[in-house]
């Protein structure tokens, strides 16, 4: 780098050097130096979003200090002065004993020199500046649409060119418009229209979603998206968010203990109502729309939708030196993969045991919900958002035959003699990352009974704030399951789990999975 008549003059070979430290040199590592820290990008998860941050290349050549000249006192001076004065006396009165420092009285303040490190706020620092961040010069948003024309039960799909651009697909966004229809494919008129979306219709939209790179898939493929998308956005923000900017997805919470009220106009999910009002004037659209008419015969149609792409462009050398590098050494991603799936119950049951759910695959984190089989399979009466607590009594996740976290966890859904489920639910913070921080999640203690019941299971030791992958395990997981009375209904149970694992790219830009 030069600085020529405070002109940037980038120079590659700065940026090589450092690309070379971080391939070769542990100690250049941005995971392990705690002070510049790498952060896990993810396609999501139950813990906060992936973040950014200024990581410095190189480091500051210090100067020699010039001889002040001699100059009168000011008061400023004197000030300073008086300090060094002050300082000079208390030094003064330090102890020595047989060679050795004794403790140091400084104006009745005591310390041991042993342990003693001098900090001072960083306010203070008066003499340095922010370094400059030089290797992105802009980012722009390219619109992106559908590769050909779709229909209700076709897939949808996106093309997005290279370039020399970097994207960033955490700061990219899907577009869409949408309008309801009837069955025979009128417009909906307003005037006599009973029906509403469910919560999170954007998402509840798409039966499944794949990403892929180089025509390899790199994100888990299941085919419930729609409740992997709404767990992790339920437990993730906080009531804050949900009611702001989460209202530009059609999040509105449905009132508790009413999401099974299908009627949009007159009944008692607020929610509902006021999604309603986004609408008026495929997955299975009896799944994401809710009416209590007995003919309902509904759809929203898409009538335009767009991928906004967010495009980071850096400078030459940063191209230069990532590509100089990929010669010798792959890129890595780490990243965080999460799949859903369920197990149905017939009606009449009262307990029952799964082994290995995850086929000797060990999640980091597990999320337990139960729903009715109808609610899952879409009925234009029912919530799919419905996560019922079913009398449970136990639910019991074992991993190698030991209950995580040592106990099965207990609850009691009996209004005659007092309910009980604050053990489940206060792990579903600690699960996201929240226990004892000034957020939330929107829920409360009386969620579980009212629609919200939810199981949050810890498998992994995990430290927020720190970036890192975990091992991964070969161990057997089995749930276990007890209900105080025989199920009333078909049951379905959904399993969210969360495992961690990284891709790499070649310098030919071929995808290697680790996991």
């Amino acid at each position: 780098m030069e600085l020529n008549n405070s002109q940037y003059v980038l120079d590659p070979r700065t940026w090589i050097m450092y690309y070379e430290n971080l391939a070769n040199d542990k100690h250049h590592n941005s995971y392990l130096n705690n002070s510049y820290r790498r952060t896990i990008q993810s396609g999501g998860s139950l813990t906060n979003s992936a973040a950014s941050f200024m990581e410095p290349i190189t480091l500051p050549q210090s100067k020699p200090h010039a001889q002040s000249p001699i100059k009168l006192v000011t008061h400023a001076q004197q000030q300073v002065e008086n300090a060094k004065s002050e300082i000079s006396r208390a030094v003064k009165k330090i102890k020595r004993k047989r060679g050795k420092l004794q403790n140091i009285k400084f104006k009745m303040a005591k310390i041991n020199p042993e342990t003693f490190h001098e900090l001072q706020p960083s306010q203070l620092s008066l003499f340095n500046l922010p370094g400059h961040q030089t290797a992105v010069t802009r980012i722009t948003y390219e619109h992106i649409r559908p590769a050909a024309t779709f229909t209700k039960t076709s897939p949808i799909e996106f093309h997005i060119s290279g370039g020399t651009e970097y994207l960033d697909l955490s700061k990219s966004t899907m577009h869409v418009r949408l309008r309801l229809k009837r069955g025979d494919g009128t417009i909906a008129d307003s005037s006599d229209v009973n029906c509403g979306p469910v919560n999170y219709v954007l998402h509840a939209l798409f039966n499944q979603i794949d990403v892929l790179i180089q025509n390899k898939i790199v994100t888990s493929s299941t085919g419930f998206y729609p409740y992997k998308a709404y767990m992790q956005t339920l437990l993730k923000y906080g009531k804050e968010a949900k009611e702001s900017q989460l209202s530009s997805q059609l999040w509105i919470d449905d009132h508790q203990g009413t999401l099974d009220d299908a009627d949009c106009n007159t009944g008692s999910n607020l929610g509902l109502y006021r999604r309603t009002a986004y609408i008026k004037n495929d997955r299975d659209q009896n799944f994401y729309l809710m009416s209590v008419d007995e003919d309902a015969d509904y759809y929203l149609e898409i009538e335009d939708m767009y991928l906004s792409i967010a495009k980071i462009h850096v400078h030459p050398g940063i191209v230069y030196g990532h590509d100089s590098i990929l010669r010798t050494v792959n890129a890595k991603y780490p990243i965080v993969q999460n799949d859903v799936r369920t197990i149905s119950l017939p009606a009449g049951q009262i307990s029952f045991n799964f082994n290995n759910i995850f086929q000797n695959n060990r999640p980091n984190k597990v999320l337990i919900a139960f729903t009715g089989s109808q609610n899952i399979a879409g009925d234009y009466s029912l919530c799919p958002w419905t996560f019922k607590h079913c009398h449970l009594s136990e639910i019991n996740l074992k991993v190698e035959g030991v209950p995580v976290s040592g106990n099965p966890v207990r609850v009691k859904f009996d209004s005659s003699s007092g309910e009980s489920s604050i053990v489940a639910f206060r792990n579903l913070f600690e699960v996201a990352g929240k226990t004892l921080q000034d957020c939330g999640n929107g829920l409360n203690r009386d969620s579980f009974s009212e629609g919200y019941a939810l199981y949050a299971f810890q498998l992994e030791p995990i430290f927020e704030g720190l970036d890192y992958l975990t091992l991964k395990r070969n161990e057997r997981v089995n749930l276990e399951c007890t209900f105080d009375s025989p199920l009333t209904e078909p049951t379905t149970i959904i399993i969210y789990s969360e495992f961690s694992g990284y891709f790499e790219i070649t310098q030919t830009r071929d995808i290697i999975i680790q996991e």
